[in-house]
């Protein structure tokens, strides 16, 4: 353990020499503190008044369906390729050295704890919207927080031991994700039938989105039981529901540890591709995504060959292809499906807890909600994957053509999801045809628009790393592009009350495009060398 202890006191002074030898690191750091104690000031220090808070309930439902989804997905992507815990340095030093695989296993979790823990540091701004919504004290978000770190870090162990029994056969794999999909459908089983037994009406959603069975279904319902008996100080009952915790976490590590499974073979392959992701990201080797060749298992083959295509459109092909494969229906894929979820949850709910909402005005909201998602997805697209390889930058085509029709895919795609889930949701709800068509064109403009803002950061800032100061440029630059058509809209709304929706919104829809399309023009070389965004 001496080993460890030094090697994490190291690590410790080495970041801390790191962000002192990097001023706009060390700026970002102090303007990131500021203001969470800003944030934290302020809302011990703001006059306590009378507010209509939303029902508890409600967040014990939204927090339970955030467990279930973080759960679920994290779940399903370690039975793929296993938990990330240790990275190609720790591969190399530690796996090599004369220090017991039980330390090396503790240093690993402790680290992955941490790294957890600091990923979640930024819900706390969301505090200030928590405590003006719900009864809740900033000790109960504090406890939100902590309790959502701790939960993916025990879904984390418990994947990496389901991993290491399953991997390599593909019935135990089998039989493990219908475990997974057993739990998350349990949970929906036992929601619908509260539901239905109090009379299927809008003030049934409560009960059955709160309901204690729910808490006995492992492992989100534990931690939600746990984090909310805290907040109502039922102290025994969130003791019952930690110690249920505990036991599981060290029952999970013990039979990690006392099998016979060797987990240096296991993570060792997951931190290489992980290793060889982030190398792609920093535009130093292009990413393969291969894993390993003599695993077993089924590959769908379908269609092969990109088919079409000839010079720089042959990229649009390719992507087409790629998609076709991730999907039967191309470009309609679990994307597609998780955000029309999201909205078809959101749209309800707020029409059903929110007074004085219409159905535009809810669709309007859920709207904004997907444009929010939007932004964060959009950085996973075709095109910023296609800027990892060196292949786009050797075909002998004009640059200004090459950067078109390889973000095509990447503009298209929220065009046609926006299709999809607005009229969706505009007959779900009845609302009006046009109010669904101007949520779609205002979805659709936004992904323009944040592909357009990925062009131009490639431009000013070079490789898309999407962290730390870039990325906060990054949302300042796309704040500004947007404003213009904002405001032009709120006038048009100011100046002409009784105009529809679709009218009013025009002016942002249009500005969104024609600044989208003047960005890509006066980028128009940006791949004329590879140097030019290295």
């Amino acid at each position: 353990m001496k080993a460890v202890n030094y090697l994490i006191r190291r690590q410790v002074k080495n970041f801390i020499k790191d962000i002192l030898h990097h001023p706009s690191k060390l700026l970002l750091y102090i303007f990131f503190i500021a203001f969470l104690v800003f944030v934290f000031i302020d809302t011990v220090k703001s006059p306590a008044k009378q507010r209509d808070f939303k029902d508890m309930r409600l967040l014990q439902g939204i927090f339970l369906v955030l467990l279930l989804f973080l759960g679920t997905q994290n779940a399903l992507s370690s039975l793929k390729k296993g938990s990330a815990i240790f990275s190609m340095p720790d591969v190399n030093f530690l796996f090599v050295s004369p220090v017991s695989p039980k330390a090396v296993l503790f240093y690993g979790l402790l680290k992955q704890m941490a790294g957890i823990l600091l990923s979640f540091v930024f819900m706390a701004f969301y505090s200030g919207t928590l405590l003006d919504t719900f009864p809740i004290t900033l000790g109960g978000v504090a406890l939100l927080i902590i309790f959502m770190a701790l939960f993916i870090f025990s879904v984390q162990v418990f994947s990496l031991l389901t991993y290491s029994f399953v991997h390599g056969s593909q019935k135990r794999t089998a039989a493990a994700r219908a475990l997974i999909y057993t739990a998350l459908g349990l949970n929906v089983l036992v929601f619908i039938i509260i539901f239905c037994r109090n009379g299927r009406t809008a003030a049934a959603i409560y009960p059955a989105i709160s309901s204690p069975y729910l808490e006995y279904i492992p492992l989100a319902g534990w931690f939600q039981g746990a984090v909310f008996a805290f907040i109502a100080g039922q102290m025994a009952r969130a003791a019952a529901f930690t110690a249920v915790i505990a036991v599981f976490l060290i029952i999970s590590i013990i039979l990690f540890v006392k099998t016979d499974v060797d987990y240096y073979e296991d993570v060792l392959e997951t931190a290489q591709v992980r290793f060889e992701a982030a190398e792609a990201a920093r535009g130093r080797r292009a990413y393969t995504g291969r894993r390993n060749v003599n695993e077993k298992g089924k590959v769908r083959t379908g269609r092969t060959g990109i088919g079409k295509g000839c010079g720089a459109n042959t990229f649009f092909y390719k992507h087409i292809c790629e998609a076709r494969r991730r999907s039967r229906f191309v470009f309609a894929d679990t994307t597609t499906a998780v955000m029309l979820t999201v909205n078809l949850i959101s749209y309800f709910i707020i029409l059903n807890v929110s007074a004085g909402f219409t159905s535009d005005g809810a669709m309007l909201v859920s709207a904004g909600i997907s444009i929010y998602i939007l932004f964060f997805m959009n950085g996973l697209g075709d095109w910023t994957r296609e800027l990892a390889k060196p292949y786009i930058y050797l075909v002998p085509e004009p640059p200004f053509k090459k950067l078109i029709w390889a973000s095509m895919t990447t503009i298209i795609k929220p065009a046609l999801d926006g299709v999809v889930i607005f009229a969706v949701m505009c007959a779900a709800a009845r609302a009006n045809p046009l109010t669904g068509l101007f949520c779609a064109l205002l979805y659709a403009s936004c992904g323009f628009l944040f592909t357009a803002g990925n062009v131009l950061a490639q431009r000013l800032f070079g490789s898309m790393s999407n962290r730390g100061v870039i990325m906060l440029l990054y949302i300042f630059m796309l704040i500004i592009i947007m404003a213009p058509g904002a405001v032009l809209s709120l006038a048009v709304r100011d100046a002409f009350p009784q105009l529809q929706v679709i009218v009013r919104g025009l002016p942002a829809v249009g500005w969104n495009v024609a600044v989208s399309c003047l960005v890509f023009y006066f980028c128009r070389n940006l791949l004329s060398f590879f140097s030019d965004i290295s």
